[in-house]
């Protein structure tokens, strides 16, 4: 995990629906907000946690008279070591069942304001090694978040979540492969039985259902940032056809790749 910036904000706008490629930890300071992720709406106020993926589009609108808050972006890379990493990094990726983008910080509130404020700090100044200051600030941030709230990272690192987390990584590394359930299942000798239950347990995706959100947030990324023709973008995120790929990503991101690219081209998202 690594920290791409920490900023402070108080800009009003009201964000239609959108991505960033880099999961984001939002701490709303003051104000109050309706957050929509997906299908899910939440009423977020201050003293509150908000926790995206890189894969999950969001929009926020605000219902206050301020709207203060920092924004954490965290590199979209989340390969860690085996063993407390993981477990810290599964926050970032993992949608079980029951999992909540927001997060109250009640008594704990002063000491997540704290860290944020040091780590805006450090990112503003820019001081002798304060990239691996931030790091380690991070990691700070997430142990907090994992006394306060363990129920939103894995139970536990074991035999089963490193082997998902090894097919996450896998996955997110080369979406353009030819990657099926029964593919998957036979490069980790296992049943694809064993690996739809133990996937969809831990991720809160199916492994299919992965692997097309990797490959839409790839896609995404290519028509934000650059001007590669559609074509060559469609094959080199491993979709089958064009007509596929602007099918599912229609229906999926809710416009068409080309409006996208006009949306977000110019922004860089």
């Amino acid at each position: 995990m690594k920290v791409i910036s920490v900023k402070y904000s108080d800009d009003m706008s009201a964000f239609a629906r959108h991505y960033h490629d880099a999961h984001q930890i939002l701490y709303v300071l003051s104000g109050d907000i309706l957050l929509s992720v997906g299908s899910e709406e939440y009423r977020v106020r201050s003293g509150s946690l908000v926790i995206l993926s890189r894969l999950e589009e969001h929009a926020i609108r605000v219902l206050s008279s301020e709207y203060k808050r920092f924004t954490l972006r965290i590199s979209g890379d989340t390969e860690a070591k085996p063993g407390e990493l993981y477990l810290l990094s599964s926050v970032l990726t993992n949608r079980s069942a029951g999992f909540s983008h927001v997060v109250g910080t009640g008594e704990k509130r002063g000491i997540f304001e704290r860290l944020f404020f040091e780590m805006c700090g450090e990112y503003q100044k820019k001081e002798a090694l304060y990239s691996e200051k931030l790091d380690t600030l991070l990691t700070e941030l997430l142990i907090e978040l994992y006394r306060y709230s363990p129920e939103h990272f894995v139970s536990e690192v074991n035999r089963q979540t490193l082997l998902v987390q090894a097919i996450q990584r896998r996955l997110e590394g080369d979406c353009s492969e030819r990657h099926t359930l029964s593919s998957i299942a036979s490069e980790y000798h296992i049943s694809e039985f064993y690996l739809s239950h133990i996937f969809k347990d831990i991720t809160g995706y199916s492994p299919i259902d992965y692997l097309m959100s990797c490959r839409l947030s790839a896609a995404k990324k290519l028509l934000s940032t650059t001007d590669k023709p559609i074509k060559e973008i469609v094959y080199s995120c491993g979709f089958s056809d064009e007509s596929n790929f602007s099918r599912i990503f229609r229906q999926r991101v809710g416009i068409t790749p080309t409006d996208f690219r006009k949306k977000f081209g110019s922004e860089g998202r």
